[in-house]
């Protein structure tokens, strides 16, 4: 079963110098909006995916499941144990998260599961998705990519995510005004609207939020 995990080669030195280690500590956590999911919301919520699933998608190909804001894989492991057993062989998960500690134990507990493949990538969901094949449709602002980083529009048959939510106090008015522009947003901007909008980018045309 092939798994990935990428990164940008200073991610990590870089969450060094600003926190001391490659794990975010709760200041970190907050200015991000970063809460990991408890078990039984996951399982909620992977149950509802998987029943949209069912109606929607092609029984002759992969399954392609998105998680934005990964972390401990919480609603990726929910998909796999919701998912009929005979899908495990069909089921592509991929993540973001922007811990990479986190993502090689979340990778190894993936890797043992059965499915078809796990790709997961220490970056900022936002900005690969307003950096891809959907910038001049939606006329959104440029954004910086590492030429590794795969373009993600389209490309998923459903997103399972539990978005970081970030006041707009916290977040400040520079980023608020910058994501608004790039996503297309109005009014009082969080970050949890820029990654629902990027979410529905990310979802291929029939699409399963959950």
């Amino acid at each position: 079963m092939p798994t990935t995990i990428s990164s940008t080669p200073t991610q990590a030195a870089r969450r060094v110098r600003e926190h001391g280690s490659a794990t975010p500590g709760l200041a970190s956590r907050k200015a991000h909006g970063i809460h990991y999911t408890p078990p039984l919301l996951a399982a909620y919520l992977a149950e509802q995916v998987v029943h949209g699933l069912r109606h929607a998608c092609d029984e002759s190909r992969r399954i392609c499941v998105l998680d934005p804001g990964c972390g401990e894989v919480e609603l990726l492991k929910a998909i796999v144990d919701a998912a009929p057993r005979n899908w495990r062989g069909r089921l592509s998960l991929t993540g973001f998260d922007r811990d990479e500690e986190i993502l090689k134990r979340a990778s190894e507990e993936l890797s043992v599961l059965g499915v078809a493949s796990v790709n997961l990538h220490s970056a900022d969901f936002l900005s690969v998705v307003s950096a891809s094949d959907l910038v001049a449709q939606m006329d959104l602002l440029p954004v910086s990519r590492t030429e590794q980083m795969p373009r993600f529009s389209a490309s998923f048959d459903a997103v399972i995510s539990n978005p970081p939510y970030v006041r707009t106090q916290v977040l400040g008015s520079a980023v608020a005004r910058d994501l608004a522009a790039r996503f297309g947003l109005t009014g009082r901007v969080d970050l949890y609207h820029a990654f629902v909008k990027a979410m529905t980018i990310a979802l291929r045309d029939w699409q399963c939020p959950g």
